[in-house]
């Protein structure tokens, strides 16, 4: 047993290779909200601040440390594929990168989702992603490497998903926190980002209680108005008449519901109609 010294300002991390050397068989393709864009030709600094987002808390830096021509000869290479993982709102949240440089070989050599939906099952669904596009036809292997500076669960998702480990290495390089390629405070970044995410969601949540809010003050102002200014039906036509509410109430709540959907300002549209008395 040895012990191998390491340079202050440099960092080691212990590197896996793994493999695949036959196409797993088909399954459902996991579920995610997310969804795959390919990326043609993305210039430089867009690459690098996707790469930024989802690489720094696990210090990836190999992209960072090019320059501008370097690295788009390299993401422009036809045989390399590159997509963004988009979600709902059209943020780019994730990346996955294959390599087919080698002949009948894909290398996922970038594959990650922002800190805040780690977790949430969405790597599955890239994964399902990657090897499908990765197994193309040709390809007789499909390879990945991780290291001790990933997610502590990197290396057991790779063997879930098939991969079988082949070789360990050690790897030493210049702390890219100390060189100023990523900030020394990755750590509070990735938590700055699930702040941020969750203040998203509590946005919504508050947008959503404000829109039932005025939905529920909508309709009792309509039973109101309704009440204050019909004068009351004779006996003989009251069963008519209620047949004939009951119909016009059931129009009424389907337009509302519609109306809500759709976002439409229907406070402001019934306040033009019955104006508000200030109390």
């Amino acid at each position: 047993m040895g012990l191998s010294p390491v340079s202050p300002n440099d960092v080691a991390t212990i590197v896996t290779t793994l493999e695949m050397r036959q196409r797993p068989p088909l399954r459902p393709m996991p579920a995610s909200r997310l969804r795959l864009v390919a990326w043609q030709k993305p210039s430089a600094d867009k690459y690098r601040a996707l790469f930024r987002r989802i690489g720094a808390p696990w210090l990836w830096f190999s992209r960072l440390v090019m320059d501008d021509a370097t690295l788009t000869r390299i993401i422009h290479d036809p045989d390399i594929a590159i997509f963004a993982a988009v979600d709902p709102a059209g943020v780019e949240v994730g990346m996955l990168e294959l390599d087919f440089r080698a002949r009948h070989e894909c290398e996922i050599s970038y594959f990650g989702l922002v800190p805040e939906l780690a977790g949430q099952g969405h790597g599955r669904w890239l994964m399902a992603e990657a090897l499908a596009r990765g197994w193309t036809k040709g390809v007789e292997r499909v390879w990945v490497h991780t290291c001790t500076l990933d997610h502590p669960s990197a290396l057991g998702f790779y063997r879930a998903s098939g991969f079988t480990a082949i070789s360990r290495t050690i790897e030493t390089f210049p702390d890219p926190r100390a060189t100023g390629f990523l900030s020394p405070d990755a750590d509070e970044q990735r938590e700055a980002a699930i702040a941020k995410r969750l203040d998203k969601l509590d946005r919504r949540i508050t947008r959503l209680e404000r829109d039932t809010g005025i939905g529920v003050e909508m309709i009792a102002l309509f039973v109101r108005f309704w009440l204050s200014n019909t004068p009351p039906p004779p006996e003989s036509e009251r069963a008519a008449m209620r047949r004939q509410g009951g119909d016009r109430y059931d129009a009424f709540m389907d337009a509302l519901g519609r109306r809500l959907a759709k976002g439409s300002k229907v406070r402001q549209e019934i306040g033009e109609d019955f104006p508000l008395q200030e109390e």
